[in-house]
């Protein structure tokens, strides 16, 4: 799709009340044609600015603040649960806040989500996939909000992660749209759950599960509380 035409379809979007939400993927880079009109990676600023969600990996995050990759940093996990992020994602969440991103997002894979969040949207009892890497309080940033680490489901027959990254945005643009009532953190959430059933089936798009092989209570309950690994 036409940098521009992405670029007037967020405006547009956003000048109508509409909540827009960008996937940076692949990430922008440079135009080669001095003559050519300009594409996503002369117009991110624009783009970013016109996003109230940004959703990148870990590759495109890296990619978006350095503009160029030459070692991709992962997030290790540990015997006592995950580790905290690497400086790389928690400069890039910054950055997409600087650049105007209502709710940066990084999604991270079979390790889970990192988000920032406003602090008036954390809740006092999180729930237990979710942890706090680094609070207001702690943080040297001037950008307002805490960083939360979502844990991803572990599911145990994995068979094609190919369509994960989009099933999560898809997930989340639902959410956002048809369940307002509920938490931005419960609406990352739901749609880290919906991505990682995602992953049990062969493809893209094929393997997006339909409403009724989900959860009823992931689209009732208000703090969704994940089913046990052996039935879902």
């Amino acid at each position: 799709v036409d940098a521009a035409a992405t670029l007037h379809a967020l405006r547009l979007g956003q000048s109508n009340g509409a909540l827009t939400i960008l996937n940076p993927a692949p990430p922008p880079l440079p135009s080669t044609d001095s003559k050519h009109e300009k594409g996503y990676f002369e117009l991110l600023p624009e783009l970013l600015a016109a996003s109230d969600y940004c959703c990148p990996n870990e590759t495109e995050a890296l990619q978006l603040i350095h503009r160029s990759v030459s070692t991709v940093c992962t997030v290790e996990s540990s015997g006592d649960g995950i580790s905290p992020l690497p400086d790389e994602f928690l400069t890039c969440l910054d950055w997409l806040a600087e650049q105007g991103v209502k709710q940066p997002i990084i999604t991270l894979g079979s390790k889970g989500v990192a988000i920032l969040l406003d602090p008036s949207k954390v809740p006092a009892e999180l729930p237990v996939d979710v942890t706090i890497v680094q609070s207001r309080k702690s943080r040297k940033s001037t950008t307002k909000g805490a960083i939360l680490l979502l844990s991803a489901p572990h599911i145990l027959s994995v068979v094609d992660t190919t369509g994960a990254g989009d099933s999560f945005v898809g997930a989340l643009a639902y959410f956002v749209s048809s369940h307002p009532q509920l938490s931005t953190l419960e609406h990352v959430r739901r749609a880290l759950w919906v991505a990682s059933q995602s992953v049990r089936k062969v493809g893209t798009q094929s393997s997006y599960p339909n409403r009724d092989e989900l959860h009823p209570t992931l689209f009732e309950a208000s703090v969704f509380q994940w089913p046990s690994a052996d039935k879902w």
